[in-house]
């Protein structure tokens, strides 16, 4: 059997923080290759060559995977990749594609070697040389194409080339002096200087050659026709501000074409300064010498005389003609070193007037021609990132999830906790214990277990801080084996708990108990035990969900956090004092300002449970749910109580009645709990009250010890006519006459839909508050303010995706009822019908049967339409003969528009603490947690079920 591998063409990176990359090549797409169960390395590099068209002999073909190990905790997602070399690595390879769908196989592909003479002519048309503008060869990676004849003989024809572009310059008058500086206006020393290191320089009509020297220096020699002697200028300072390599790239490529489009930015020089344009127009005779002796103008520009002498001036005329500014100017900052040689020049002959020398200047370019492709000319300035990613969370170093596990001098740690911990795991990774020697205010010792050990770390604390910093590192161990093989000393169930506490976060269950032992063996190769492994995910869970007594003092805070972010949100907190004084925690109510303002396009008919905290404090979260018009849960409230007593319902009932309101058209549904009777009847006296057909059939159940009546029972309930309902009640007395005396007690109209005097609609159980029950069955384990945060963050998932739906949707009606729409136009295909009037009609079904339907009054006698409020298969016969809209049939909350208003509100998360503004009133409340202290033993996982309820016993077949 063959199987198919994606092949993905790039190259791995590692980052500074060891987390491992791959790099796509651009334009290269995946290819796929079969494979066979049982093939070898061998045939799968012929596969690769042949998809990729690539030879072993030419190429250099690394093939490597990368998978995510089930405790990636401890190495923190800097797993390596894993390099298949040989069918060991390939056989790995195989099964982990065998356990994750999905795992790819990254191809790098290598050159081995290439021409060295075609690599030399590439160099050298590309214009590559070293800092000494010869060609730069690594012996290292062309000793093993050419033998060391072949060698010599390139390094020779390179040095012949070189020598070929070195000049004798000596010295005279108009050449240059390289490497010394001019004693005397005769005296010059020859010497060898490349070619393309040499300018020309215009200078009152005399052509001087400038060439650079090892430091960067050299000595331009002038002669002017009408001036009897030469003077001598150090361009040095020219250069001053390019260092060497720039200045040798500069000149290897001083003949190749610019990098960028020079006639593009020619045009837009010369249309941003047009020719007629004259910065010197309206100076003065005096500022237009300061302006020809190199004065800065508005611009910020220097502007000479062309690069050939060409727009001649007579001294004192006054500048009229703009040439190009291209070659022309200069950049601020660029210093030009001739400051103290035009003193010199002015004083060589004193018959030459300072005209004389101002209309020397004026008419050569005494500054040479910029070059146009200096980097330092045509580079931009690059972005400056002042606080573009914001202040890092953690100004340290010391998170152990990005932090690398590196010891140098000057790390520093937030305080000596942090940096025992990053201690203890950096030991057990490197096998070696340590052990505090000194320790106070100011400093921190630790050295190796061994006294006779180099090891050895001192930090030093920050004036005014916990911080520590790092000052003597001594990383080498001496120790033997017998001290090294201590480091599992230091896996603590405290330093576990830390590595894995992210493993609880965030509503995740974690690793079990049983499990650790293995992760740990497995990545930082310590054995704990199975009590060690328990207080380590204890601890974990702790850090990570907060700590039960903390839970309950942050409770106000947390409270009016979430108050800041969701509008209309109700909370209430109802505490009591002991006997010292202290404010004790009793019950919480709290519903989001979204569900309150879905709430009034709903039906009005809720249902109420509560399900038991598993927490260190006993209590009870007690819960209030409707059913939109998709017939999906609609969390309404929810609260907090120490258990289902009279007391604590009365109390959720008093703030459920803030939005609301006690009214004849109100409906509650519940278990037949007595305290919620009681709170029902107080709080809600004008409220209809129906009881959960499945708590009904359970209780049946049990009492009689038969499940045939219970279902009976569980028919009769949802009977929709007095008809059917007397059926089954015919059935009940014949079989069970006491189970017919037990229902007559509890009230025909409590418990059957056909009696019901208020609209129940199709809610006949609690199963919509079971349901979130079971949606919330970690979260009761959590402290309270973990347990509320759970619920705010679930409440806010269902609405964003419910709303999202609910835009997608392309029929009037949501899609459940739709569906039922579609399954009652499939019934009314066998039924006849007859008019009786323009609204009344009667409609036979396939069996015989005769129903009356009023389009009018939307009724019909099988009431699956008055109950329901959606048309019937009786009913939809009768609109084929009226010929009426079917949806105006149709009660209004099932329709798209109602449905997307319900959840038009956003659930908002919680801002952090640091981040807002909480009164003093507020911050004050110093909340502890009830009296209601669970017992000792391990606390009970499972429910205990409820009368006539079975345990689902599972069986699997081995």
């Amino acid at each position: 059997m063959e199987d198919s591998v994606t092949l993905i063409l790039g190259e791995w990176s590692c980052s500074d923080t060891g987390e491992w990359r791959f790099v796509v090549h651009n334009g290269e797409m995946a290819r796929c290759v079969a494979v066979k169960k049982d093939s070898s390395f061998s045939d799968l590099e012929r596969e690769v060559e042949r998809v990729f068209g690539v030879k072993r002999t030419e190429t250099s073909i690394d093939l490597s995977f990368w998978f995510a190990g089930e405790t990636t905790v401890f190495t923190q997602t800097k797993m390596p990749p894993v390099l298949i070399k040989s069918d060991v690595e390939y056989a790995l390879f195989k099964e982990k594609k065998r356990e994750s769908f999905g795992l790819h196989m990254y191809v790098t592909l290598k050159k081995l070697g290439c021409d060295i003479e075609e690599s030399m002519e590439e160099e050298h048309a590309n214009g590559y040389c070293g800092g000494d503008g010869l060609y730069e060869i690594d012996i290292d990676e062309v000793e093993e194409m050419i033998s060391d004849t072949q060698l010599l003989a390139y390094v020779e024809e390179i040095e012949a080339a070189h020598k070929e572009r070195m000049v004798e310059v000596g010295g005279g008058r108009g050449q240059i002096m390289v490497g010394q500086k001019r004693s005397g206006p005769e005296s010059s020393s020859p010497g060898l200087v490349d070619k393309n290191l040499l300018r020309d320089v215009i200078v009152g009509g005399q052509t001087a050659l400038v060439g650079g020297c090892d430091k960067g220096k050299a000595i331009v020699i002038l002669e002017d026709n009408e001036v009897n002697g030469s003077v001598s200028v150090d361009v040095g300072e020219i250069l001053r501000d390019e260092n060497e390599e720039n200045l040798m790239d500069m000149s290897s490529n001083y003949d190749e074409e610019p990098d960028y489009n020079f006639d593009e930015w020619t045009e837009r020089i010369n249309n941003d300064y047009p020719p007629d344009w004259d910065p010197y127009n309206g100076l003065g005779e005096k500022e237009v010498e300061d302006v020809a002796l190199g004065v800065m103008g508005e611009m910020g520009v220097y502007e000479v005389g062309g690069p050939s002498g060409e727009h001649e001036r007579e001294v004192g005329e006054q500048i009229t003609e703009r040439q190009s500014l291209v070659d022309e100017i200069v950049p601020i900052g660029f210093s030009l070193g001739l400051e103290e040689e035009i003193g010199v020049l002015g004083r060589e002959d004193e018959n030459v007037g300072e005209q004389a020398i101002i209309s020397s200047f004026m008419e050569e370019d005494m500054f040479g021609v910029i070059d146009v492709n200096d980097p330092l000319l045509l580079n931009d300035a690059p972005p400056v990132h002042d606080n573009m990613r914001g202040a890092p969370s953690d100004e340290r170093n010391m998170d152990l999830k990005r932090a690398s596990d590196a010891i140098y001098i000057g790390r520093i740690f937030a305080n000596k906790a942090e940096l025992h911990k990053f201690l203890s795991v950096y030991a057990m990774q490197r096998l070696f214990s340590f052990r505090v020697l000194k320790s106070d205010k100011g400093r921190a010792i630790v050295r190796c277990v061994d006294k006779k050990c180099d090891w050895r770390i001192y930090a030093v604390n920050h004036k005014d801080s916990e911080n520590l910093e790092i000052r003597t590192a001594r990383l080498k161990h001496t120790c033997d084996v017998s001290y090294r093989s201590r480091y599992s000393e230091k896996a603590t169930a405290k330093i576990l708990a830390d590595l894995l506490c992210s493993k609880y976060a965030n509503g995740k269950k974690g690793p079990r108990a049983c499990e650790l032992p293995e992760m740990v063996l497995a990545e930082l190769n310590v054995t704990i035990s199975y009590m060690k492994a328990w207080n380590t995910k204890e601890l974990a869970i702790a850090a990570a969900r907060g700590n039960e007594e903390e839970s309950y003092k942050f409770l106000a805070t947390y409270l009016h956090l979430v108050k800041s972010t969701n509008p209309g949100t109700i909370t209430e907190m109802h505490t009591s004092k002991d006997q010292k004084g202290n404010t004790l925690f009793k019950y919480l109510f709290f519903a989001f300002g979204a569900s309150i303002a879905g709430y009034k396009y709903l039906r009005k008919v809720i249902v109420i449970d509560g399900t038991a905290m598993k927490g260190k404090y006993k209590g009870c979260l007690v819960a209030a749910s409707g059913q939109d018009g998709n017939m999906q849960i609609f969390p309404l409230a929810f609260g907090v109580v120490d258990g289902e007593n009279e007391g604590g319902w009365v109390w959720f009932f008093k703030n459920l009645t803030k939005f609301v309101p006690d009214s004849e058209d109100l409906v509650f549904v519940s278990d037949r709990h007595a305290s919620i009777y009681s709170g029902l009847r107080q709080v809600y006296p004008l409220a209809h009250h129906a009881a959960c057909a499945v708590h009904l059939f359970r209780n049946v159940k049990h009492k009689f010890s038969n499940e045939g009546p219970a279902g009976i029972v569980s028919k009769a309930a949802r009977a929709f006519t007095v008809g059917d309902f007397r059926w089954w009640w015919r059935e009940i007395e014949s079989r069970k006459p006491a189970c017919a005396s037990y229902l007559l007690n509890i009230g025909l109209p409590h418990w059957t839909l056909s009696h019901f005097p208020g609209m129940r609609y199709n809610i006949m159980s609690s199963n919509i508050s079971e349901s979130l029950n079971a949606a919330l069955q970690k979260a009761v384990d959590y402290p309270i303010v973990s347990m509320v945060e759970f619920i705010r963050a679930m409440l806010m998932r269902w609405f964003w995706c419910r709303r999202t739906v609910a835009r997608k949707a392309k029929t009037r009606c949501t899609p459940e009822i739709e569906e039922l729409l579609i399954d009652h136009f499939k019934e009314s295909v066998d039924c006849a019908v007859l008019s009786a009037s323009d609204w009344i009609y009667q409609v036979n079904d396939g069996n015989g049967i005769v129903f009356t339907v009023d389009l009018e009054k939307k009724s019909c006698t099988c009431r699956v339409f008055d109950v329901l409020q959606v048309p019937c298969s009786h009913a939809l016969t009768a609109v084929k003969v009226r010929d009426v809209d079917i949806y105006s049939l149709v009660g209004e909350w099932y329709f798209v528009e109602p449905w997307m208003k319900k959840y038009e509100q956003i659930v908002m998360p919680v801002p952090k603490e640091r981040d807002s503004d909480v009164p003093e009133e507020i911050q004050e409340v110093v909340l502890n947690p009830p009296k209601t202290k669970r017992g000792g033993g391990r606390p009970r996982k499972v429910r205990i079920p409820s009368q006539g309820e079975k345990h689902r016993v599972r069986t699997f077949l081995i």
